[in-house]
């Protein structure tokens, strides 16, 4: 249900699509604030967004698995 989830997936698909791909932790971070900077901030607010409904299927479906 967490936005932050989403966002993390987004960034891992990026950083394993760059080419080349990091070698070590340097390049891992280096990578990682290259994708963070060049996020889109309707893919942010589009997330922030959905909040409400997010927490609505929750509430319906007590707690349990949500497609979120």
């Amino acid at each position: 249900m967490n936005i932050i989830e989403h966002t993390w997936e987004f960034l891992d698909h990026r950083i394993c699509a760059h080419n080349p791909r990091p070698r070590n932790l340097d390049k891992l971070w280096l990578v990682l604030q290259e994708e963070w900077l060049k996020l889109d901030l309707d893919y942010i607010h589009k997330l922030y967004n959905s909040i409400p409904a997010r927490v609505l299927a929750l509430h319906k479906a007590k707690g349990h698995y949500t497609r979120y």
